[in-house]
């Protein structure tokens, strides 16, 4: 019997135990560590000699730490084995992409040039033939105390760790040049125009159903990286399994992501006249209508991967972290709430419950 939803009852059924599988495994199996990481990386932050790059580190760290839990998160599809590395890589990945975001905010005589080149930094977390880098070479910041450069090596190390690295990394390559141009060109509007940020995100796919900015959205987004990374934890990744992987996340899992977060952030980015990718829909319907069939092919993408099902939780869960989140839920209430939730399934319902309560547990 079909449901509200459409699905069948049994198919429901098995969506919830998946999603109850993938809670439960995470909070006993996979949370403890990550908790772990995050002390230690705070506790490494707070001894960064220049006390500007100190402080958003640790504004990052305390502000922002549900980035790198949802990010752990794909700690979930990795074989017991290989998680510990796994875990290790993707706290940290995510712990150096969030600082990357504050610094490459600074105010610079060439803004797209330095965030380009803290960028690189994205790279050389996983690639052991990568050139040494002064990262901030164009952004006059003080002493880290060698934090950036420990957040790459940890990640490397880890990242040698996982058995199908080498079946994973042409993609990889290919997806942190991706996401540090999204990050970095975005950063870069108010100094030189939306124009290079729109030409740069139409050569990111060659999809025409989604907008430029819809693209550019997807390319600032790490989920493709941390989806990659859980393929590179199973050693029976194929170069076929990891193409899926990244055609499945970028860019719908990746739009969607950013672009709820960009209607989160909505009123404040219009308060202060921040650049905002949910802005350049023309109308709410607009918005409404392109969430909601981005959140349909982000489900029906994710589950045709190996793993389909944990991969259509993380996947639901990313764009419940986002619903979850109470300002969101006052702008987008009632019909079009229900418009972007119902491709994602029943499931997403008592996702954004457990995520509203774990937002109220950590403030």
């Amino acid at each position: 019997m079909p449901n509200i939803h459409g699905a069948s009852t049994s198919s429901t059924a098995r969506d919830g135990l998946s999603a109850l599988r993938v809670v439960s495994h995470y909070y006993i199996a996979v949370a403890p560590q990550v908790r772990r990481e995050l002390r230690r990386w705070r506790t490494r932050a707070e001894t960064i000699p220049d006390a500007t790059l100190r402080t958003e580190a640790l504004a990052k760290l305390d502000g922002e730490a549900l980035n790198a839990e949802a990010a752990a998160t794909f700690a979930v599809l990795a074989p017991r084995r290989h998680r510990k590395d796994l875990i290790r890589l993707v706290v940290a990945f995510q712990v150096m992409y969030d600082y990357l975001d504050a610094v490459s905010e600074h105010a610079v005589a060439d803004p797209l040039r330095n965030g380009l080149h803290l960028h690189k930094a994205l790279l050389s977390a996983i690639d052991p033939v990568a050139a040494p880098v002064d990262f901030y070479a164009y952004d006059g910041a003080g002493d880290d105390g060698g934090y950036l450069a420990e957040l790459t090596t940890v990640c490397r190390e880890a990242f040698a760790g996982l058995p199908a690295g080498a079946v994973v990394m042409p993609l990889l390559r290919k997806a942190c040049r991706r996401c540090g141009g999204g990050q970095s060109r975005t950063h870069a509007v108010d100094a030189a125009g939306v124009g290079q940020l729109a030409r740069w995100a139409a050569r990111t796919s060659p999809d025409r159903t989604y907008a430029w900015w819809e693209l550019a959205a997807g390319a600032a987004s790490s989920l493709a990286l941390h989806a990659l990374f859980a393929a590179a934890a199973d050693p029976r990744t194929e170069p076929r399994v990891a193409t899926q992987v990244d055609a499945a996340y970028f860019p719908s899992v990746c739009a969607l992501s950013t672009l709820l977060d960009s209607l989160v952030d909505h009123d404040e980015d219009e308060r202060v006249g921040s650049h905002s990718f949910i802005a350049y829909y023309s109308h709410r319907e607009h918005a409404t209508m392109r969430l909601a069939a981005i959140a349909d092919e982000a489900a029906s993408g994710t589950r045709r991967l190996p793993s389909g099902r944990r991969h259509a939780v993380i996947a639901t869960g990313v764009a419940c972290f986002y619903l979850s989140n109470h300002t969101e839920t006052r702008r987008f209430s009632g019909h079009a709430h229900d418009r972007i939730t119902k491709p994602l399934g029943p499931i997403s319902n008592a996702l954004i419950v457990i995520l509203r309560l774990r937002r109220y547990v950590a403030a």
